[in-house]
């Protein structure tokens, strides 16, 4: 079904992904995100419809590729706890119960949005960032505008399905905006001109400079993490962006399986079993929603000043969490 093109950054979701000598995984990461379901084009297509299919082929193996496209039991009950930390307690002090889902049956109706997958090479001394150029092609087929940065170059570059997507993305982002046709041209000129040898006198930031910066150069309202070794589920955006939309002050998470399934099994357990209350109470135990699940609104990013950048070692994403808490922010973990 078209839709209209993208006016502001409300439509967009932008997907942030810092990624550091990940040439071995993170095609994996791209491939699954291009299967998301609910993805629209900027110039109001539906799914890449505005360009040719992709002759690319998956790296996903068959039960990954199961994983990220089984079916959700919609609709999801989503239940988010009163945050006992936040001190104004006749402000949100309810518990918030709702649904979420296809049919009108659910409280919360699941619908498309436009999708800016935003990549920032920290300084790898490997492939990484040739590999993110020979996925880039997938994900425009699948309606994503995709933004590189490197530490390895002066400025980003936007990179657009069709002519059409790249003229509705120059005035959201604030990067150099090329359409597919010119892809590989700048790849041939700029992007690989300097071979790994010659590119490591340049430092990693750390992971929360590197966050933060994808954070300004995001577009879009929400804000979606994954690691560049991570694979995600084809429902994730469109169901956290749902929650947001409900209880805009709330950082989102999901529960998740681990590769290979006995790998930090206890964590795994317990965190994938917290009850909305627990999100909170257990808060100072370890991060209750890890990381490379999360999602929230752009201003909540802003209004908390952002990550810690300290550099190596310092947890950047559970200071941040306890800054949300404490800053009378709510949690919400997507049940499925």
């Amino acid at each position: 079904v078209p839709m209209a093109p993208v006016e502001s950054a409300s439509d967009v979701v932008s997907v942030l992904i810092p990624a550091y000598n990940a040439e071995a995984f993170v095609a994996e990461t791209l491939d699954s995100l291009a299967c998301s379901r609910g993805v629209a084009c900027l110039c109001g297509a539906q799914g890449g419809a505005c360009i040719a299919e992709s002759s690319h082929t998956t790296t996903l193996s068959e039960e990954e590729a199961a994983w990220v496209t089984r079916e959700l039991p919609f609709p999801l009950d989503i239940g988010i706890a009163p945050n006992p930390f936040n001190q104004q307690r006749s402000v949100d002090a309810r518990w918030k119960r709702f649904t979420v889902g296809e049919g009108p049956e659910a409280d919360v109706i699941l619908d498309a949005c436009a999708v800016q997958v935003a990549l920032y090479d920290d300084a790898s001394t490997d492939n990484t960032l040739a590999t993110i150029f020979r996925h880039v092609r997938r994900l425009l087929s699948a309606g994503m505008f995709v933004t590189i940065a490197s530490a390895f170059w002066d400025h980003p570059v936007t990179i657009a399905p069709c002519q059409r997507c790249a003229e509705v993305a120059a005035p959201l982002t604030k990067t150099r905006v090329l359409s597919l046709v010119d892809m590989d041209s700048f790849i041939a000129q700029y992007a690989l001109s300097a071979p790994v040898p010659q590119r490591t006198n340049r430092k990693n930031i750390g992971p929360g400079a590197a966050k933060n910066f994808l954070c300004r150069l995001a577009c879009g309202s929400m804000l979606c993490f994954v690691d560049a070794d991570d694979i995600i589920h084809a429902d994730r955006i469109r169901v956290q962006r749902a929650i947001l939309r409900r209880v805009p002050r709330a950082l989102t998470g999901t529960r998740f399986d681990r590769i290979p399934a006995e790998s930090t099994a206890r964590l795994t357990e317990w965190a994938n079993h917290l009850q909305p209350e627990q999100l909170y109470l257990q808060l100072f135990c370890e991060n209750t929603i890890i990381h490379p699940t999360w999602m929230m609104n752009y201003s909540r990013w802003k209004e908390l000043d952002g990550y810690a950048e300290e550099g190596l070692g310092c947890p950047e994403d559970a200071m941040f969490l306890h800054k949300h808490v404490l800053a009378q922010g709510e949690l919400a973990l997507v049940p499925a």
